[in-house]
């Protein structure tokens, strides 16, 4: 399901530099988006959340890390790489730099939450 979320991402992306049709709806939503949503203070905040549900993760597979099997694992890896993709996007591009930024957000977000709750149903199995 993730690599679903990141090829659509990706599809998004490279539609919206081929297409002008696509570009002035991705310019026109970026514009209401903004108006309606205070864009800062919530992308700040989905970082928080990954942030808490990482430590979370983190927390249960240093507790439990013998016990895991080695799928466990390499989803709790997954949630990591996850994680730091978001925030390089978050930190590297802005709206200015990259027309689908908030989307990308978006897409990006929906994948590392997937992959920490995925990680925590894992753990909590075990």
């Amino acid at each position: 399901m993730e690599a679903l979320i990141y090829v659509g991402a990706f599809v998004f992306e490279y539609f919206s530099r081929t297409r002008m049709g696509m570009a002035r709806y991705v310019i026109y939503m970026n514009g209401k988006i903004e108006k309606a949503v205070d864009v800062n203070l919530l992308k700040y905040f989905a970082l928080a959340l990954l942030v808490i549900l990482l430590i979370v993760n983190i927390r249960k597979w240093l507790a439990n890390r013998n016990v895991f099997e080695k799928s466990c694992n390499a989803i709790f890896i997954l949630s990591l790489i996850s994680i730091f993709i978001y925030g390089l996007f978050l930190f590297k591009y802005d709206a200015g730099i990259k027309r689908t930024y908030l989307f990308m957000l978006l897409f990006y977000f929906v994948a590392s939450i997937l992959n920490n709750t995925a990680c925590l149903i894992l753990s909590k199995n075990k």
